[in-house]
């Protein structure tokens, strides 16, 4: 009981349900991207973008709950936060292509799969390089 009351207050809880509320935004945004007739490229970079704000928010205030002294460690944090998302979202939207487009696998499928690698890349990069005590 003392253990699933701690991984219920833990961090990797918490990204679990935020990052999995930031997943399901992403593919529900796609989804209806696709449902208006956006080709699924555009349909893609727009739910990455929307996601990744939504990202930056929910890990900010209720997964790494950082505070910064000062608008020069809020802008490192912010800047880092987005450049490493930048990385992420380009393996996931090169990556839907590939597989999509290349290797002519269902697109649903494809973009569940990706992003099943997007969330492992996204915790780990933030964990390791965002939300790190950030040195002043």
């Amino acid at each position: 009981m003392k253990l699933i009351k701690k991984f219920m207050h833990t961090e990797t809880f918490s990204y679990l349900v935020f990052g999995g509320m930031t997943t399901v935004l992403n593919y529900v945004l796609f989804k209806i991207g696709l449902l208006y007739g956006f080709n699924y490229k555009i349909s893609n970079l727009i739910s990455i973008t929307v996601s990744v704000i939504f990202a930056y928010i929910v890990n900010k205030i209720f997964v790494f709950k950082t505070r910064c002294a000062n608008i020069s460690l809020l802008f490192k944090e912010m800047y880092l936060f987005f450049i490493s998302r930048i990385f992420t979202s380009v393996l996931d939207y090169i990556g839907l292509i590939i597989l999509v487009s290349l290797l002519k696998l269902n697109v649903i499928y494809s973009k569940l799969f990706i992003q099943a690698i997007t969330v492992v890349l996204n915790y780990t990069l933030s964990k390791v390089v965002v939300y790190k005590k950030i040195e002043s």
